[in-house]
C-alpha cells in the first residue's frame, strides 16, 4: 500500500495507505500533480503520531494541494480538519470535509465518474484502503 497503482472503472488510482508523514504527504501529492489524467482528486486522511505540531503539518498540506493544482479534495479525520480550513475558501478547488469517509463517500463516487487521477494517502490506523475497495 505505497504508491500502488491501479486502474478502476476508467479511473487511475495511486493507494498509499500504508504511512504518512509530511514527506511523503508532499511527495504523492507532487506525484499526483504530475499526472495528466484530469481531474486530480485527493483523498487524504491524519498523518499520526506527529505530537504537538499535528495542526501546522497539517495546514502545510492545504498550502501542497494548491500548490499541485488538485481539482477536488476530500479529507477526513480530526487533524485534517486543520487543511480544510484553508481549502474551503481557496479558489480553484472543490474541498469536502467529514470526520470520517462515510459523510462524502456518495460526492466521491460521483466526482470518480468522469475518469481523471485520484490518490488515496492516511496512516493506515485510517483504514483508506477501504475506500478504494468501496468505490
Amino acid at each position: 500500500m505505497r504508491l500502488e497503482r491501479f486502474v478502476k472503472n476508467g479511473v487511475r488510482f495511486i493507494l498509499d495507505c500504508y504511512n504518512a508523514n509530511p514527506a511523503s504527504m508532499k511527495n504523492a501529492l507532487e506525484i499526483l500533480g504530475r499526472e495528466p489524467d484530469a481531474p486530480r482528486i485527493a483523498v487524504l486522511g491524519d498523518m499520526k503520531e506527529l505530537g504537538k505540531d499535528s495542526s501546522f503539518y497539517h495546514r502545510t498540506v492545504a498550502q501542497q494541494v494548491l500548490d499541485n493544482k488538485i481539482d477536488e479534495i476530500f479529507l477526513a479525520g480530526p487533524e485534517m480538519h486543520n487543511a480544510y480550513e484553508v481549502l474551503k475558501a481557496a479558489p480553484g478547488i472543490k474541498a469536502h470535509y467529514a470526520q470520517a469517509p462515510a459523510a462524502w463517500l456518495p460526492g466521491l463516487k460521483k466526482a470518480l465518474a468522469s475518469g481523471g487521477t485520484c490518490l488515496i494517502k492516511a496512516s493506515h490506523s485510517m483504514h483508506f484502503e477501504n475506500i478504494f475497495k468501496e468505490i
